[in-house]
């Protein structure tokens, strides 16, 4: 654009040329801060390829950022777990990282695939109590309450006042009840 601007317009000959004049005119003059800015707060927020996507294309826009940097800013963007385990392959290159990423991706998808086939059980109909019975599963059992043995729990219990009642009236010694032979 300042060959244009100047008259030399007639330099610009090929379509790369162009895109340069374009880009040094129109970006601001500091880009690569922008770029290391952007690549220092990506986070995975979502699965790990939309990360790897999206880092890459970040990576992408400094290619004079040294490569251990860029490694590091990766690893440092997964979460927790994914985190951990690239750390542990002692990855050196971007393009380890990625693969070590891809390979994390295979894995869990394989495992999930087995807990959803594992979970996977077949719904019985309500008010099928013939196959709860004949499967093993754990019915409900009824109320039934320790005190008078009746069919409501401990708390709605009508002996309830009856049984606080004989521990109030029982002996006491240094404060503490005791049950002796004639309670």
């Amino acid at each position: 654009m300042d060959q244009i601007a100047n008259g030399s317009a007639d330099d610009i000959t090929l379509w790369g040329d162009l895109k340069k004049a374009l880009q040094t005119h129109f970006s601001p003059q500091d880009d690569t801060w922008e770029a290391r800015t952007k690549i220092k707060y990506i986070k995975q927020t979502g699965s790990l390829q939309a990360y790897q996507q999206e880092y890459s294309s970040a990576a992408l826009e400094l290619p004079d950022m040294a490569e251990k940097d860029k490694v590091f800013n990766f690893i440092m963007g997964l979460k927790p777990w994914a985190r951990n385990e690239v750390r542990r392959q002692k990855i050196r290159t971007l393009e380890e990282a990625f693969a070590a990423v891809d390979r994390l991706v295979d894995h869990f998808d394989e495992t999930s695939d087995d807990k959803k086939k594992k979970s996977e059980k077949p719904k019985e109909k309500k008010g099928d109590d013939a196959s709860k019975a004949d499967d093993g599963l754990k019915t409900k059992k009824p109320l039934k309450c320790w005190i008078c043995a009746g069919p409501h729990t401990v708390k709605n219990c009508p002996s309830k006042p009856k049984v606080t009642a004989f521990t109030t009236s029982m002996p006491t010694l240094h404060g503490r009840r005791v049950l002796t032979r004639d309670t």
